[in-house]
């Protein structure tokens, strides 16, 4: 991009590219809008095996301080309704309360500041050499929670670490950078160890124990097993951590920065510039293990490559699983027919895969906010669907290495089991093997045929064809967790519910997935919606008190016409009574003329609206002109300078890239206010016109986008700009669009802010249909004119091609999921 090219000057020209890249990487939301969906999947890898990108995006990382310690002591003495005052009758939440006291009483002074943090950690923790700094390969390493936890680096937390680490970087203190980033790793991977060793061991341990009355009453003999694991998890995580500043509970954005690598993103630079570059290497390669579809990594890592000093053969993957040397290992034997190794290697490998679901798995059942203040039955239920819905995606989670996805990683271990079984003159075990990889693909043509053969030799008995029991309780275990999750989404839905038959929306949200929203007005739009389901009950009765409100006002004066003027519909006439109120409450919240108000009866669908009068032109031209000059060709498409049609060049720029265009000084600060400003305004309008808290509303993404005919090449009538598309799922076949990856299924809702109209053609369209060949509306884009929609199936949509000229728009996706939200506009804010 610009930025990078006029940077890069002079001998140091390619290191600060990488440090460009990296500053880019964290300010730029991982999605551009609407890749296109051929491309999520690549090229098989064998017969078997396919690949494909991570679905978890690498999302933004919140401040790291360790003052919101407080909050975790007061999460963590959370045990239901159970109060301060009652903690003589509650030993486990007075436990607690204790643990968390004694934390805080330990904890960093978060009023400290952060150069005394840097410096501290230059006095007290070795320079990175590899006499005494842990190597990262130490970082995969696990150790024993049960052994005894080695002393605390300089007596930090691993909020603290990273912040040193952070503060470190930005100082351009290279060596304490390392040292300080990869005391936080360790302090972050002996936290996650602890607390699923805990889980794991503690949950054996109360099935082994016998109940304290033979009978099973109530349930109570589960009740008993869980009080029991609750003491066991208890004691175990106090022996733990005894002795360390880090405790058993981590806020939630310092775990999810972890969880994204966000470390290594930091560490890889603070690698290379203490030259350490066979390390700088290896962390990238760690992240683009976790995120093969980050493009900026991929760059650097090319870089390092090409670096002499850079070994290919010895990069490391810091966060490989420990089941995945074992796999590559018995596949080579494999194909070299040494089949005692691949025997040897596979079964390892097959033991540590099914190890390392069943702590993924425990992993899972961490802290749950639920948001709200249920009852007890709704309160254990949301919480175990929580933590089922991450369960059931360990499999896909582990079925991966080093960045390639294995769609039939596990039973590919059974594939290659039985038949090095065979070579070896082990016939039940090949049978065995043979007869697990069937229950995972009942239909592979190639095993039914080996079976056959199996079948045909003289030893063969038919109790050889026994599937393993670890495959069978594996098999099982995941169809009754589907069946749950299926009843759930099928089953949690309430059709043509009558007001007074809706329970209480408390009892009803939709399980573990969005907290209850906060109704800031009754008035809502698509009243005329039919199905009601979990997520729009409480819309609903909004439209029920709003109708109910209008009806009621005929008797009062001046409300209606007189009888002889009411020769029109008396629902149209409520719809626009609707229509004006709608308008006057957009006006209010964005304190702007706004006019040309169109909603879902005027635009041929539902959970949409349009309006004029969001920005002025001397606003728009302002940021029309910032964006010809600074936009990006190709930007958020791997540089694809046409992504959508050959007939047009696209041209795009972030808000995160924005803010360090002006922290370079390239750009001014009120054009970045203005950025801002505009995107804010589009998000208020969302949040008033769904009946949105603010505070649930964030933003996913935001792209200003220019689209320019080619010179030269002509558009027909029909051509599209960009295709029928939904922007929070895709239709892998006609029909159902399916809310999965590769679509961006977190984003609840969408906005175009348009800047300009001087080009022809470039319509925004809806369409009924993914073939675009029922056209429900069509809206001409105009300088400040708004046009807002729920981002599911129900709003496909499209852009008419370019004929003429260049057309500019802000482009605003905002999600209701806080994990989700846009890092490039925490960057910015700061």
């Amino acid at each position: 991009m610009r930025l990078c090219i006029g940077l890069v000057k002079g001998a140091k020209g390619l290191a600060l590219l990488c440090c460009v890249v990296v500053l880019l990487q964290l300010a730029r939301a991982v999605d551009a809008e609407e890749h296109a969906v051929d491309d999520a999947q690549d090229a098989a890898v064998e017969e078997h095996v396919g690949s494909h990108q991570d679905a978890t995006a690498v999302d933004a990382l919140d401040d790291v301080d360790p003052a919101n310690d407080a909050d975790n002591a007061v999460d963590a003495n959370d045990v239901d309704s159970l109060g301060e005052e009652d903690a003589d009758d509650n030993p486990i939440g007075a436990q607690q309360a204790a643990d968390a006291q004694d934390q805080d009483a330990a904890d960093d002074n978060p009023q400290a500041a952060a150069a005394e943090d840097a410096q501290d950690a230059a006095d007290t923790s070795p320079a990175p050499d590899t006499a005494t700094t842990p190597s990262p390969a130490a970082l995969s390493t696990p150790a024993s929670v049960s052994s005894e936890p080695r002393e605390p680096a300089s007596n930090r937390s691993v909020a603290a670490w990273f912040r040193v680490g952070v503060e470190a970087y930005l100082s351009e203190d290279w060596k304490t950078c390392a040292t300080a980033l990869e005391n936080a790793i360790l302090e972050w991977q002996y936290f996650l160890r602890a607390n699923i060793d805990c889980r794991l061991k503690c949950g054996q341990e109360a099935r082994r124990q016998p109940p304290l009355f033979d009978k099973d009453i109530e349930h109570l003999q589960h009740a008993e097993e869980l009080l029991r694991t609750t003491l066991c998890i208890m004691k175990c995580k106090r022996r733990a951590f005894h002795g360390r500043v880090t405790t058993d509970t981590i806020a939630a954005s310092d775990q999810k920065a972890f969880r994204d690598l966000k470390a290594y993103e930091y560490l890889q630079l603070c690698y290379y510039q203490s030259l350490q570059f066979q390390k700088a290497a290896s962390a990238v390669f760690t992240i683009i293990s976790h995120d093969p579809s980050n493009d900026i990594m991929r760059q650097n890592l090319q870089y390092y490559l090409s670096m002499p000093e850079v070994d290919a053969n010895k990069l490391e993957n810091y966060e490989s699983e420990p089941y995945v040397p074992l796999y590559l290992a018995g596949t080579d034997a494999y194909f070299s027919e040494n089949y005692e190794s691949a025997v040897s290697n596979l079964e390892e490998s097959l033991h540590e895969f099914l190890n390392a679901v069943d702590r993924c798995r425990a992993d899972c059942e961490g802290p749950f906010d639920q948001g709200w203040l249920p009852d007890f039955t709704p309160s254990i239920t949301n919480h175990y669907v929580y933590c089922l819905k991450c369960k059931t995606k360990c499999h896909s989670k582990l079925s991966q290495m080093n960045g390639e996805r294995y769609d039939d990683f596990l039973p590919l271990h059974y594939n290659y089991l039985q038949f090095s079984y065979f070579k070896l003159g082990r016939l039940k075990d090949a049978c065995e093997a043979a007869a697990t990889y069937l229950m995972f693909l009942p239909a592979d043509e190639m095993m039914l045929e080996n079976i056959a053969y199996y079948k045909a030799l003289p030893k063969f008995k038919t109790s050889m064809l026994q599937p393993r029991t670890e495959a069978v309780d594996y098999i099982h275990r995941q169809t009754y967790e589907d069946a749950l999750l299926k009843f759930v989404a099928d089953e949690f839905i309430f059709p043509d519910l009558e007001e007074k038959d809706i329970p209480p929306s408390n009892e009803i949200r939709e399980i573990g997935k969005k907290p209850p929203r906060k109704q800031t007005d009754p008035l809502h739009s698509a009243f005329s919606e039919q199905n009601i389901s979990l997520e729009n009950i409480s819309e609903y009765k909004a439209q029920q008190n709003l109708l109910q409100e209008v009806k009621g006002n005929n008797t009062k004066p001046n409300i209606y016409p007189a009888a002889s003027d009411m020769t029109s519909n008396l629902d149209e006439y409520l719809l626009s009574q609707v229509k004006s109120q709608e308008l006057e409450r957009l006006k209010k919240s964005s304190r702007r003329p706004l006019f040309n108000f169109q909603r879902e009866s005027d635009l041929g669908g539902k959970k949409r609206f349009v309006v004029d009068g969001l920005a002025n032109e001397l606003e728009c031209k302002q940021l029309v002109q910032f964006a010809k000059v600074n936009g990006v060709r190709g930007d958020g498409y791997d540089g694809n300078k046409t992504p959508h049609s050959p007939l047009e060049i696209f041209e795009g720029i972030t808000l995160g890239q924005a803010a360090l265009m002006v922290n370079f000084g390239l750009i001014e600060l009120s054009t970045l206010k203005l950025f801002l400003s505009l995107s804010e305004r589009g998000k208020n309008s969302i949040a008033t016109y769904f009946n949105i808290s603010n505070s649930d509303l964030h933003f996913s993404f935001t792209h200003l986008v220019c689209r320019s005919s080619v010179p030269g090449k002509s558009v027909n009538g029909s051509a599209l700009s960009h295709k029928i598309h939904a922007d929070n799922c895709w239709f892998p076949k006609e029909g159902r669009c399916v809310k999965t990856y590769p679509a961006y299924y977190w984003r609840d809702y969408s906005a175009l802010l348009y800047l300009n109209d001087d080009f022809d053609g470039g319509e925004f369209i809806f369409s009924a249909d993914p073939l675009g060949k029922l056209i429900q509306s069509s809206i001409k884009p105009n300088c400040g004119r708004l046009v807002g929609f729920s981002a599911g199936h129900e709003n496909l949509h499209g852009v008419q091609g370019v004929k003429r000229g260049t057309r500019c728009a802000l482009a605003l996706w905002f999600t209701q999921d806080s994990t989700r939200s846009e890092w490039g506009r925490i960057l910015t804010n700061r």
